[in-house]
């Protein structure tokens, strides 16, 4: 009986560390693919983060494009207005 009992006993030892062996496989694959995982996650954050970094730009820039056309019109408008104020002069020093 205790050959028996050994016998089952060196069997289900034998499981065990089969079983020990075959988690500790599974084990290292998870930990390869979560760490393929992070990269892929880092790599996306930077690209998020570009992004947002673009959107930000592109809201100020077409403001800056706006003042800059507004800056251009008064240049155009001062000019125009200083024209308008000679020939205003030009005309009371005709009357």
């Amino acid at each position: 009986m205790e050959k028996n009992s050994l016998h089952m006993l060196e069997e289900r030892i034998d499981q065990a560390v089969r079983r020990i062996l075959e988690l500790e496989k599974s084990n290292k694959s998870l930990i390869e693919q979560r760490n393929a995982l992070q990269a892929q996650l880092q790599e996306k954050e930077l690209v998020i983060e570009d992004l947002e970094n673009r959107v930000v730009e592109l809201r100020e820039r077409p403001d800056d494009e706006i003042i800059q056309r507004y800056k251009e019109k008064e240049v155009e408008l001062r000019h125009r207005i200083q024209t308008m104020i000679t020939k205003l002069d030009e005309l009371d020093r005709l009357e």
